[in-house]
Formats: structure tokens, sequence, C-alpha cells
């Protein structure tokens, strides 16, 4: 899952590394977006909006983005038991 490799990549402090990770998620979400029903749009695109707050507060407030990433992940894992 590549919220898991953005976790692992900022464990590394490889900022870098955790953006790509993060807007290949972003991306990933965009699609679900397009493809999903109505009823599943809001909660995607709340994910989606604190995966892109994740990734602003890369580079000036990293820390906690590991446990922030947590509860994305949970919150997607979540949608997809519907």
């Amino acid at each position: 899952m590549t919220l898991d490799e953005a976790v692992q990549a900022l464990q590394r402090n490889d900022m870098s590394e955790a953006d790509r990770a993060l807007m290949t998620a972003r991306r990933a979400l965009d699609r679900a977006y397009q493809l999903s029903i109505e009823p599943q749009k809001g909660p995607i695109d709340a994910i989606r909006l604190q995966i892109s707050q994740i990734r602003d507060d890369l580079g000036v407030r990293p820390e906690g983005a590991d446990r922030r990433l947590w509860q994305v992940r949970r919150l997607i894992l979540a949608l997809v038991d519907e």
C-alpha cells in the first residue's frame, strides 16, 4: 500500500520519497472518486483533503505525519469494508 511506503519514507527522513508516495496515493484516490457511487464520494474527498494537508505539512511540520497517515489508512480500510 502506498501509504505504508510513505510512512517508511518518513521514518527514514526521506521527504521526497514520502511526497512521491503521497502523490501516488492521491492519484489513486482521484481515480476511485471518479469511479465511486455518490455516497462514497464524500468520504473519499475527505481522505484526499487529508493527504493534501499532510503533503503540505511535510516541509514545515513533518512531525506527526506518520501518525496522521496511519489514521488515513484506517479510514481507507473502513471505506473498503463498507
